[in-house]
């Protein structure tokens, strides 16, 4: 029987692999560029050349691998095992993960990415400590992952746990990427907050902020949190409009689930204080007792969440 799992995290821009050993031990870690044009066969042969690259260099034999887990950015019916809605991959109605499997003569499993990055998050970093968690993921838009009682919850056919398509404004409210209007994520994702600096520069030719972007010929929200720091007053006015509905989904979460934490993963999170410090008492606002809250902390795992969690729900295939 193969002593070592494979986790694989299939993303628009990158593909990340993780061999770890069947007690869930990290062994190596890579990743490379996903490619989509090229199409779904070949980069399933990709991904195969790439764990046997990865296996080879770490001294492991291709029949020494156990099971092979797979994290999808959209829509997965775990229950089937198949694809519902992939949007940049378009790979829907099927299982991705089923070329691999075939090829290394072992199990498979597929799982929404979202979920597997909470699933390693909790895992490797939080699971001693608390039984429920809620992970946030911060970037293009709010990727989410629940964990209730130590297990991924995904709802009926695994249709749930989508805290970035939360309604927040019904009437009028701006279009998420998904094409609907008044998404959380439409508020508060990287993107929201990249449109609330656009939509403001003109106001504030002098501020700090539109003379950095000025210099550099772009815009990157990292810029805005380090003039944040030195008090400039569009990055202020921004991120305060930012950070009100973050804090107002989170506090809807706590209100919700009640978890032990949550966890802020995605670039936006790497700010750091300059974001959590506010965020607390923002959040508390929107709570009807102070017994709802919860701490807020930054992501551990960061890239490596996503194919950490594959390989938990590859054990699970054993």
């Amino acid at each position: 029987m193969g002593k070592y799992l494979v986790g694989v995290d299939v993303g628009g821009t990158n593909i990340k692999l993780a061999l770890m050993t069947r007690a869930l031990e990290p062994v190596a870690f890579t990743s490379f560029p996903t490619r989509v044009e090229d199409g779904y066969d070949r980069i399933s042969q990709q991904m195969i050349r790439q764990i046997e690259k990865l296996a080879s260099e770490n001294g492991v034999s291709p029949d020494e691998i156990a099971a092979i887990g797979m994290g999808l950015p959209g829509t997965v019916d775990t229950a089937r095992q198949k694809t519902v809605y992939l949007s940049i991959l378009q790979w829907d109605d099927m299982n991705p993960c089923e070329k691999l499997g075939e090829y290394f003569h072992v199990p498979c499993r597929i799982e929404n990415d979202a979920n597997l990055n909470a699933l390693g998050e909790y895992h490797f970093t939080f699971r001693r400590e608390i039984d429920n968690m809620v992970l946030l993921t911060l970037g293009t838009g709010i990727g989410s992952g629940i964990i209730l009682r130590g297990r991924l919850y995904g709802g009926t056919s695994n249709h749930g746990a989508e805290l970035g398509h939360m309604t927040i404004v019904a009437d009028g409210g701006r279009t998420c990427l998904c094409g609907r209007p008044g998404h959380w994520e439409a508020y508060c994702s990287g993107t929201a907050l990249e449109r609330y600096v656009a939509q403001r520069l003109a106001d504030f030719p002098d501020s700090l902020l539109h003379r950095e972007i000025a210099a550099a010929g772009r815009y990157d929200n990292r810029q805005l949190f380090q003039c944040l720091q030195q008090g400039d007053p569009l990055a202020q006015e921004t991120f305060s409009q930012f950070l009100r509905y973050l804090a107002v989904g989170i506090a809807n979460v706590m209100k919700i689930l009640a978890p032990d934490l949550i966890v802020l993963g995605g670039g936006l999170s790497q700010a750091g204080e300059v974001l959590f410090s506010p965020l607390e008492g923002e959040v508390r606002k929107h709570l009807i007792d102070p017994g709802q809250f919860c701490p807020i902390v930054p992501a551990q795992l960061n890239v490596r969440a996503g194919a950490y969690g594959a390989c938990v729900l590859a054990s699970e295939a054993l």
